[in-house]
């Protein structure tokens, strides 16, 4: 949602205001759109960027929707699944961990 998204810039800011040395942006950035803004002000704070992917099947992810306090619809999740975009090593990223989901 927009509000997560103003909350995880507004500690994003924070820690780099706070000279922080690793600053982890905890946002579903899907798409290089979403993560063009906190990329581009780490990087004029002198931050290198390295990406994380977490690949869970879309299935998967209907599947844990079962054990969560907070559903979130199918529907959302094969949205968010369409909208991902890998990021791109050398223009947007130094490099990327790819996390994959075993269930």
């Amino acid at each position: 949602s927009s509000e997560f998204a103003n909350y995880a810039n507004t500690i994003t800011r924070a820690n780099i205001n706070e000279g922080r040395a690793f600053v982890f942006d905890d946002n579903t950035n899907l798409s290089k759109k979403r993560r063009t803004q906190n990329i581009e002000i780490l990087r004029k704070a002198g931050y290198s960027i390295h990406g994380v992917e977490f690949w869970v099947s879309e299935a998967d992810l209907i599947a844990r929707q079962e054990n969560r306090d907070k559903r979130v619809p199918a529907q959302a999740i094969r949205q968010q699944c369409a909208a991902f975009q890998a990021f791109n090593i050398g223009t947007e990223v130094d490099s990327v961990i790819v996390w994959p989901f075993m269930a």
